[in-house]
This record gives C-alpha cells, sequence and structure tokens, in this order.
C-alpha cells in the first residue's frame, strides 16, 4: 500500500502455514520522508511477534536520536555523519575523506577500512586487541565492480558477471598455509626441518604445496625441536567451486547454490544460502551465509551495514548513516532516506541516485520556423524533474545527431516541420532496443531523424497551447515512450501487456501504442485523446498537473526509476551495434 507520493505504506508477507503473519510489515513518515515508525512481524522463539521501532529526532533535523523498542540511540559528528549505535555496540566511528569511515570501534574489535582514488573500498581489517582477525583485499574494475576478494588465509574468491553478478568462484591457493598436518610415521621421502615448515598446527588430510615452494614456521607455532613432521606435495586438481547467485527483481540475492557433476546423468545441486528480505532490505529469515545480500551489495558481517559506495546503510532501521552527496537534488527530502521511501519499486546502485538518463534533441525545422530549442529543452527538463526523472539534455546538430551510437538509457528526438510525416510523432527502436537518432537519406542527400516530432501538426492539433510548450510536451511523450520500451526490455518479468492500454477496448496492442494508456489525464495520453478531450496544458507551470504526470496507474513512473536504478547499478551503459544506414 502506497501514499499519494507513493510511499510504502505497507506491505503484505503472505506468510506461511501456521505463521500468517511472518514478514507483514507497516510504516509512517514525516513530511520529508524521514521513518516515524515501523511495525514489523518477526520471527523469534519459533513464534511471530510485532517488532515496534518508534524514531525520535534530534530538535529542528533529521539526525536520529534514538529508535524505541529497538534500543538503539546514537550520535552524530558535526558533518552529519552517525558516529555511534549502542544497539550495534559502535562505540564511535573516525570518517576521513568524502565522509567515508576509516575506523569503526565495536566493543573490543576495531574495523579500519581504506579507500582508492575513487573512493572505492579496497581494504578491511577487523582486529581485537591488536591480534588481527581478518583482512580482506578488494580487486575492482574501472566500474568499481568487485573482481576478487582476498583474504589473510590466501583465500580468494572471484565474481563472474553477465548482466550482473551470477555467479562466484572459489580458488584455492597452490600453497595451502593452513593444510600441513604432523606425523609420527616418517615415510621415505625429503624431510623439512621444524623451522622450515609453516602451520597453524591444525591436523588436516590434505596439503597443497607445489614441488619447489618455500614455507616457513607461523609465531605461535610451538613444537619439540627433535618433532618430525610432513608435508605431501602434489599439485591442485584444479577444479574451482562456483557458486550462483539468484536474484529478485530489485537484486536481492534469494538463493545461492553450487552444482556437482558426479555422471553424465546425475548433477547434484546445493543450496548454499537462501534469504528473505523485509522491504528496506533487513534480512527476515536466512539460511546459510552470504556476503552480497541486499540490492547486490555488500552487507559487513562485523557492522550490519551495507557498503553502498557512497555511503553505508543500516537496513534494520531503513536509513543512511550519512548525508546524500547529493542532496541538493532532493531539497524536499531528508538527506538519510532511502530510495525516496519506495524500496520495493527502486534501488539505491551508489549511496547517491541513479545515473540520469541522456536525452537529445535536434532542429530539424526549416527557416519559417523559429524554433526556441533551448527553452524547449527547459520545459522537457522540467517535465520530467517534476517526476524525479533525472535527466541530462543537450541539443545537438543534426550530423552529431547521424553521428552518435546510443546505448541503453539514452535517447533523443528530432523536431520537424512540414506534413510529410506519417504522424504527429514517432519513435522506433532497433531490434537491441537502443535508438538511431538519424539516418541519411541518399535519395535527398539529407539527414532525417529517426525519432520525430512534427511541429506543424502538434501546433495545429493543439492550437490553443502555446506553441513551444505543447511542442515541449509532445517531444517528452515520445521520450517516454523510448523509456518505457527500454525498461520493458530490460526487466524480463514484464511485458508490454503489464504496461500497455489499447486506445479502443481492454485488449493491449503493444506493437501499435508502445505503451499508450487513456484511464486519466498524463504524459502518455494518445494525441488523438488528448485533442478529444482538450485537456493539453496549456503552458507552463512551476506545479506538476493530471497532464504532465507519468501516471502511477500502471507504475509506469516506478518501473523507469527502477530501470533507471538498474542500469546505473550495473554499468549497462554499454556500445551497441553499428547504425544501420536506413532504419
Amino acid at each position: 500500500t502506497y501514499d499519494g507520493i507513493n510511499r510504502l505504506r505497507a506491505a503484505n508477507a503472505a506468510g506461511v502455514t501456521g505463521q500468517a503473519n511472518l514478514g507483514d510489515v507497516t510504516y509512517t513518515y514525516d513530511k520529508i520522508g524521514n521513518l516515524k515508525s515501523i511495525k514489523r512481524h518477526i520471527l523469534e522463539n519459533n513464534a511471530v511477534q510485532q517488532q515496534n521501532y518508534n524514531y525520535v529526532y534530534q530538535p529542528n533535523t533529521n539526525r536520529l536520536l534514538k529508535v524505541e523498542s529497538g534500543a538503539n540511540s546514537y550520535t552524530y559528528d558535526e558533518n552529519g555523519n552517525m558516529v555511534s549505535d549502542t544497539k550495534k555496540n559502535l562505540n564511535n566511528t573516525i570518517y576521513g575523506r568524502a565522509n567515508l569511515p576509516s575506523r569503526l570501534d565495536m566493543g573490543t574489535d576495531t574495523v579500519t577500512y581504506i579507500y582508492d582514488a575513487n573512493d572505492m573500498r579496497i581494504y578491511k581489517k577487523v582486529d581485537s586487541v591488536d591480534t588481527i582477525l581478518k583482512e580482506e583485499y578488494y580487486l575492482r574494475d574501472a566500474t568499481g565492480r568487485e573482481l576478487a576478494v582476498i583474504d589473510n588465509n590466501y583465500n580468494i574468491n572471484w565474481y563472474i558477471y553477465g548482466k550482473e553478478r551470477v555467479a562466484s568462484m572459489q580458488h584455492e591457493m597452490p600453497v595451502g598455509l593452513e593444510k600441513l598436518f604432523i606425523t609420527s610415521d616418517i615415510p621415505d621421502g625429503t624431510h623439512y626441518a621444524a623451522e622450515s615448515i609453516q602451520t597453524d598446527g591444525s591436523v588436516q588430510s590434505d596439503a597443497t604445496l607445489e614441488a619447489g615452494d618455500r614455507v616457513s614456521m607461523l609465531p605461535g607455532f610451538n613444537a619439540p625441536a627433535d618433532a618430525d613432521f610432513k608435508a605431501d606435495i602434489k599439485k591442485p586438481d584444479g577444479i574451482p567451486n562456483f557458486i550462483y547467485y539468484l536474484y529478485d527483481h530489485l537484486g536481492n540475492t534469494r538463493v545461492t547454490y553450487s552444482v556437482e557433476i558426479k555422471a553424465t546423468n546425475q548433477i547434484d545441486y546445493t543450496v548454499e544460502s537462501a534469504s528473505d528480505y523485509y522491504p528496506y532490505g533487513k534480512a527476515l529469515r536466512s539460511y546459510g551465509k552470504e556476503r552480497y545480500q541486499s540490492t547486490y551489495h555488500e552487507r559487513d558481517l562485523e557492522s550490519g551495514f551495507d557498503y553502498r559506495g557512497a555511503r553505508f546503510y543500516d537496513a534494520d532501521v531503513g536509513r543512511f548513516n550519512s548525508l546524500d552527496p547529493n542532496a541538493s537534488d532532493y531539497a524536499s527530502w531528508s538527506d538519510y532516506s532511502y530510495v525516496l521511501c519506495n524500496p520495493v519499486n527502486l534501488i539505491d546502485p551508489n549511496g547517491r541516485d541513479p545515473k540520469p538518463f541522456k536525452i537529445y534533441l535536434t532542429d530539424y525545422t526549416s527557416d519559417r520556423v523559429s524554433l526556441n530549442m533551448s527553452l524547449i529543452k527547459d520545459y522537457v527538463y522540467e517535465i520530467f524533474t517534476k517526476n524525479e526523472i533525472a535527466v541530462d539534455i543537450s541539443i545537438i546538430s543534426p550530423v552529431e545527431a547521424y553521428e552518435k551510437d546510443l546505448g541503453w538509457g539514452e535517447y533523443g528526438v528530432g523536431i520537424i516541420d512540414g506534413v510529410t510525416s506519417a504522424s504527429m510523432s514517432e519513435s522506433r527502436p532497433r531490434p537491441d532496443n537502443t535508438f538511431n537518432l538519424a539516418y541519411r537519406d541518399e535519395d535527398e542527400d539529407a539527414i532525417k531523424p529517426v525519432q520525430y516530432v512534427n511541429y506543424e501538426w502538434v501546433t495545429r492539433t493543439f492550437s490553443d497551447s502555446a506553441p513551444t510548450y505543447v511542442t515541449s510536451y509532445e517531444v517528452s511523450h515520445e521520450i517516454l515512450h523510448q523509456m518505457l520500451i527500454q525498461a520493458v526490455a530490460y526487466n524480463d518479468w514484464i511485458t508490454f501487456e503489464d504496461i500497455t492500454t489499447a486506445l479502443t477496448g481492454d485488449e493491449a496492442n503493444p506493437s501499435a501504442v508502445y505503451g499508450h494508456y487513456e484511464d486519466e489525464p498524463n504524459l502518455n495520453q494518445s494525441a488523438e485523446t488528448m485533442d478529444k478531450l482538450k485537456n493539453m496544458p496549456k503552458g507552463r507551470s512551476s506545479r506538476l498537473r493530471p497532464q504532465e504526470r507519468v501516471s502511477d496507474a500502471k507504475n509506469h513512473r516506478c518501473l523507469i526509476l527502477h530501470f533507471q536504478s538498474q542500469i546505473s547499478s550495473d554499468n549497462y551503459f554499454l556500445g551497441r551495434e553499428e547504425r544501420p544506414d536506413n532504419p
């Protein structure tokens, strides 16, 4: 259930037999999106109980003072970064560059982070009373994705990506430092003196040393001077252990599993972990362990916080620990709120906000039409911004439009005049659901747009509206078509039938209308209906009017925002196939 500005108010988990309310949750908010309360049904002592969180804020701020019933109390530094949390036994946090934490003091444990020049975490250490409990090193690609995590026991987890992280490969080092074992029986062969053997003293059945490797004794391993040791020298079997990921639509890790091929017709599947989640990312119930949990992000075992790039997130209370670096873009929202309070449809890939969609506008009109392209650009920007869809708009020439190769999240419209076009406006995707901006007409030796709006046709149809505004409105309409086409193509769990209403009757007609719907006045109504109802806005307005709305009747805006979040997270702005000469 949602309120009037798409904030999640209640979610019903459907439950299981004997636990009917398990997972059900309700939320309340203040005016700018700070959570005021959470009531969720949890499983405790094998019984379903209601957990109540009531939020108390420091006066005249968005900083959390305490969560009643959750037994949490908090303090913040002068920059608005959370430094202590009593429930998590977090006594103090030291922040460094870009307001990223460099040290967490948690009881007797200390957690240390190091970041690279791009503010991506590359090192983590946990120690207690001068004893190192764990060290981890992160190997990342140019986009910041984890390619591998190496710990201080020389265990390596490699990560394999498609559109998202699809598998991990546990790599066994040639030298198994902890796998040497002790034996009292010394067989024939080469023997090593005690001081040349590295081991933590654990008794294992296998050793994985390669011939020629140099080994040494670890501090803390005690043995009599005349003790005998044995190391079997052999090659690793070379078969890595793969773990595969299954996600929900948000990128929450729901299941990880491994596969063992025992014979030609015998394949064993083993579930390594499984999790259900509350809407804001807190685990409802879990089996096994998995590093990456909510929306593809790592949940640190030491603190329970999600590392999300620019900030850390606390799924237990549903808010970030520090200010949004892009808070000025969301002036009407709390600096700590998560995804505009809409966590079932949106994700935050990097702790900031989704990468804006790129829009290109081109003037193809003749000299007899005097277009104010700068004003059209401003109007289009306002329409999408009022719908909370981030866009970056550029005006380019026909030659630039012809030479530009668009990828996912990139759109464009050319404005033409005359009556030669077959319709008022049109958007036509390529087979891979990206878009050409222009093609060359060899017969006329001219560059023409593929996606277009006909200025004369639009202004004639809506003659009582301001020409520049109504042209901007129709440009926004076509861009919305393009966004919906890609959003549906990207999310294979949605079909055009889910988002499309035919112009007449109830049967969906995706090939004809690409997401038109006529349920109420909105930005994606067809021109025929807009003309018939005469409800086109007459000019510019600072407020979002019904005709300018990306209607929520079929959750179009949520679908687009979710798509935008996903491609930002996946770095899915990739090069596409060569542009055809003629569309």
